[in-house]
């Protein structure tokens, strides 16, 4: 296996268990659930990357009730150098990799589009349309950034916290 695709492989497990704490923290049903039967926790899906028939990068399993995101986990070595200028661009890798794979992917599952990603030393964050998962008041959210087309990121812990309070 290639240094890129473990980098990536580990980042997915990253965010699956980042999810799991998450479902764990904030429903008492999830916990009961898993308690029944630990496969079914939110994990990495080992079909990442090779097919459309799960739910993306991310099994979310029991958690899909709770938190209906078809999540797609993306880590760019070169994020750290990204400006403005690139973040708006239409052909940017943030925009291609949402519109081109988590949209399609997600409206096979009927699920809700989340991109996941980080750069080297970055913090995890969460690209997402308002519109597509249906956000309120995201003007009371911490640390947010607004691209054009009803587009945003966020940090991701942020985008968690906040599905709470909305939900």
């Amino acid at each position: 296996m290639s240094a890129k695709k473990s980098k990536g492989k580990g980042f997915e497990d990253l965010v699956a268990d980042l999810i799991n704490d998450f479902l764990l923290e904030n429903y008492p049903e999830y916990k009961e659930n898993l308690k029944l039967n630990s496969d079914l926790r939110v994990k990495r899906n080992p079909n990442s990357g090779s097919t459309d028939s799960d739910d993306g990068d991310i099994s979310l399993n029991l958690g899909k009730n709770l938190f209906p995101f078809s999540i797609e986990c993306k880590k760019w070595d070169n994020l750290g150098e990204l400006n403005l200028k690139q973040i708006l661009n239409p052909k940017m890798p943030l925009m291609v990799t949402y519109k081109l794979q988590c949209i399609p992917q997600a409206n096979i599952k009927k699920l809700k589009p989340l991109l996941v990603f980080r750069g080297n030393r970055t913090p995890i964050f969460a690209f997402f349309q308002q519109s597509r998962v249906e956000y309120k008041n995201l003007d009371k959210m911490e640390m947010l950034f607004k691209i054009p087309g009803d587009y945003y990121i966020c940090l991701f812990e942020e985008f968690l916290k906040y599905y709470v309070k909305c939900n």
